[in-house]
C-alpha cells in the first residue's frame, strides 16, 4: 500500500472523486469526434536509421542485488543497442513547449496528443480516445487510466470505456506538467503550483516550488512514491515534505526522470546540462554539458539514460553513472519535442517538430563483441520515395 510523506486535506467545493461517468462534466468537450480522417495516422513503416557507434563504453545493465540503493554501474563489453522506428505522420503537433505530448505505460501503449485529440497507439495499431475542442498540453499514465490535460483543465479518462471519470482542479492556463505514482497524481502549471491528487478520494494538496520559479515544466515521481521531483526555470525541487531540496540549474528543466534507486537525472532546455542528483544525500553526483538544448530524458535500467535534443533531432544513450555518450541515433529531420521509454517492451518513442511520431525498438547487437554495431538502411523495392 502507497505511504505518502504529505498529510492531505480536502478543500471545500470539490467533490468529484470516482464520479459516475454519466455525471462526470467535461470542459474539454468529450464527445470523441474527430475533424481529421482515420488516416491521420500513416500505417507504420520500418526503417532503421541510427548513426555510426561513437567511442565510449557501451550500454548498461544494474546488476546490483539491491537497485533501490545501488547506483547504477556499466558493465564491460556491452554496445549500444540496435534501433528500428516506426514512422507515423503527426500533424497539429503543439510546438509551444513545455509540453508532454506522448507517454508510455508498461504495456507497452503509447498515449499520443495531437490538437485537440487524443490518440492511444497499440502493438502497431492506432485508435482515437477523443477530441475536445482545445488543444492539448499532456497526458500521462496513472493506474486508474490516462490523465489529460488542455488550457488548465486536467481530467483522468478510463481508455476502455473512452470516458472521464474524475476532474482534477485547474491551473491557469496551461498544466503541462505531470506524473502519477499510484492513485497519487502530481500536476504542475503556468501558476507555478504544484498539486498532488489522490484519484481515489478526491483529497489534494498544493505544494510550491520557489516564489520566483515561474512555470512548473516538469514532475516526477521517484518509483517507490517516496519523492516528487519538480523542475521550473534554473532550478529543480525534490520533496520529501512539504518544503522542497533545492538544486540550481543552468536553465529551464524540461525533463526529469529516476533509476528504480534515488537517482535522480534533470537536464535543463537552455544549456543541455544534465545533473545527477542523490536525494538520499541531497547531493549532485555528476553532471555533463550534452552540447545541446535537452528537451526529454528518460532513464532505463537496460540501456543507460536517454536524451533528446531540441535542436538535431538525434536522440543519445548515455552511461548512467559516468555520463559519457555510448551513441546517437538520427531521423528526424527538425529537433525532438518530447521522449519516453517502456523498458518492459524495450520501446522508445520521440515526437518532433518535423510531425512525425517515430516509435523504436531496440535490439541487442549481432555479431562478435568487437565488430561494429552499425545498422544500415535496406535497399527498397520501390526506390527512393520517401515514407511517411
Amino acid at each position: 500500500m502507497y505511504s505518502s510523506p504529505f498529510s492531505y486535506s480536502t478543500k471545500g467545493g470539490f467533490s468529484r472523486a470516482l464520479a459516475s461517468p454519466n455525471k462526470a462534466q467535461s470542459p474539454l468537450r468529450s464527445n470523441r469526434i474527430s475533424p481529421y480522417s482515420k488516416d491521420r495516422f500513416v500505417s507504420p513503416a520500418k526503417s532503421p536509421s541510427r548513426s555510426p557507434l561513437r567511442e565510449g563504453t557501451n550500454s548498461i545493465v544494474d546488476t546490483s542485488a539491491n537497485k533501490r540503493q545501488s547506483t547504477p554501474t556499466t558493465p564491460k563489453n556491452r554496445r549500444a543497442p540496435i534501433a528500428e522506428d516506426n514512422i507515423l505522420d503527426a500533424p497539429d503537433v503543439q510546438k509551444s513547449l513545455p509540453v508532454k505530448l506522448i507517454d508510455f505505460n508498461k504495456n507497452g501503449d503509447l498515449a499520443i496528443a495531437l490538437g485537440t485529440s487524443i490518440y492511444i497507439w497499440s502493438q502497431g495499431q492506432v485508435t482515437e480516445l477523443m477530441n475536445g475542442g482545445t488543444q492539448f498540453d499532456a497526458v500521462s499514465w496513472c493506474d486508474e487510466g490516462l490523465i489529460i490535460s488542455g488550457n488548465g483543465n486536467i481530467e483522468l479518462w478510463d481508455v476502455r470505456q473512452q470516458v472521464a471519470f474524475f476532474a482534477f482542479q485547474n491551473h491557469e492556463r496551461r498544466c503541462s506538467a505531470i506524473s502519477a505514482s499510484g492513485s497519487m497524481a502530481a500536476t504542475g502549471g503556468a501558476d507555478g503550483i504544484t498539486r498532488i491528487t489522490d484519484t481515489r478520494s478526491g483529497d489534494f494538496q498544493e505544494l510550491k516550488l520557489h516564489s520566483k520559479c515561474g512555470e512548473i515544466s516538469s514532475l516526477a515521481w521517484s518509483y517507490d512514491g517516496r519523492y516528487l521531483a519538480a523542475g521550473a526555470n534554473h532550478v529543480v525541487g525534490v520533496f520529501k515534505s512539504k518544503q522542497p531540496q533545492l538544486y540550481e540549474a543552468s536553465g529551464k528543466v524540461q525533463s526529469l526522470s529516476w533509476t528504480q534507486g534515488d537517482i535522480l537525472y534533470a537536464a535543463d532546455y537552455d544549456q543541455g546540462n544534465v545533473q545527477m542528483i542523490r536525494a538520499t544525500m541531497n547531493s549532485v553526483l555528476n553532471q555533463v554539458d550534452t552540447g545541446s538544448p535537452i528537451s526529454g530524458l528518460c532513464y532505463t535500467d537496460s540501456w543507460g539514460l536517454v536524451t533528446a535534443s531540441a535542436v538535431t533531432g538525434d536522440w543519445s544513450i548515455y552511461t548512467p553513472r559516468e555520463l559519457k555518450l555510448i551513441s546517437d541515433y538520427h531521423g528526424h529531420s527538425d529537433g525532438i519535442i518530447n521522449i519516453t521509454a517502456c523498458e518492459e517492451r524495450n520501446l522508445v518513442a520521440t515526437i518532433g517538430l518535423d510531425e512525425t511520431l517515430r516509435i523504436w525498438t531496440l535490439k541487442e547487437p549481432r555479431g562478435p563483441l568487437n565488430s561494429p554495431s552499425v545498422v544500415r538502411r535496406p535497399p527498397s523495392p520501390f526506390g527512393n520515395f520517401g515514407i511517411r
